[in-house]
């Protein structure tokens, strides 16, 4: 299960539920047209509100792991990187205090367990529904062919990634 925020960016916004409705609708287009399986998309509410849902990245392909880990020129198993993760790779919204508490609590409860390759809680469902529908996610997320991880080593208890993320 991956996140999504409906929240409004401004600090202080209040959240307009057609606002919200209207997002979802971009949201679920954009996802339907990006997505690599056939079938329904559905969000979790996971708040009354609906300003926080829950994407499962299996309905979508996007939990399929294409890429290889290259080490001196040569494939030498398959990464633990997923397409979502790409996702998270691009994301521009992302910040943390990694000495806080609540921090130490998702990267135990979430961030390790679900190997996210950045530690983001959620993403802004509508940077989401603009962002897979343009280079270089929309190519990447509908046919990764040349993408490779080299020399990449993972650490995904601690959070931390070695390694380099090539579009060739």
């Amino acid at each position: 299960m991956r996140y999504l925020s409906f929240t409004p960016p401004a600090p202080g916004a209040s959240a307009d539920y057609a606002a919200i409705l209207n997002q979802r609708e971009k949201l679920m287009k954009a996802l339907a047209q990006h997505s690599r399986k056939a079938g329904p998309i559905r969000l979790r509410e996971i708040e009354p509100s609906q300003t926080l849902v829950g994407l499962d990245i299996r309905d979508l392909g996007w939990d399929e792991r294409p890429f290889q880990i290259v080490r001196d020129g040569k494939p030498v198993g398959p990464s633990p990187v997923n397409l979502y993760d790409l996702i998270l790779l691009e994301y521009p919204f992302a910040t943390a205090d990694a000495s806080s508490s609540t921090f130490r609590q998702l990267v135990k409860e979430y961030f390790a367990p679900a190997e996210l390759i950045r530690p983001i809680a959620s993403v802004r469902a509508d940077w989401l529904a603009q962002a897979v529908t343009r280079a270089p996610l929309a190519s990447d997320l509908k046919g990764v062919q040349s993408v490779w991880l080299k020399g990449c080593d993972v650490h995904a208890a601690s959070g931390s990634w070695v390694g380099v993320l090539l579009r060739i």
